[in-house]
């Protein structure tokens, strides 16, 4: 995913959408360099929504500007399906040569 994530950022911006605590962050910015890599990091602790909730997805548009052209992914079905309803597209992911697939298809890899 780290790879993946490299590729995007030369094409495009990329953020993080996570439901998820301020420890978990912070132990995450302690042991591993993988936060630097995206461009925004929404938490769901710091917006007052999680996923699935519509309304992280559109706070999510919000600080995108509004722009609908955000590919959203994850591995859990109803959390892709809440995105898709707010005009994301959504991708189920089970596995990084699908992504890589889907993503491609996009023009983006």
């Amino acid at each position: 995913m780290v790879d993946i994530i490299k590729v995007l950022k030369r094409r495009t911006r990329v953020f993080l959408l996570s439901n998820t605590n301020v420890w978990h962050v912070e132990y995450i910015r302690r042991n591993f360099r993988i936060l630097e890599l995206f461009d925004e990091l929404i938490f769901s602790f710091e917006v007052g929504y999680a996923k699935p909730d519509k309304r992280i997805f559109t706070r999510t548009l919000e600080l995108c500007n509004g722009n609908k052209q955000i590919i959203y992914v994850d591995d859990i079905e109803e959390h892709v399906r809440a995105a898709r309803d707010v005009g994301l597209f959504g991708i189920k992911y089970s596995g990084a040569d699908m992504l890589c697939s889907t993503l491609s298809s996009k023009e983006l890899l």
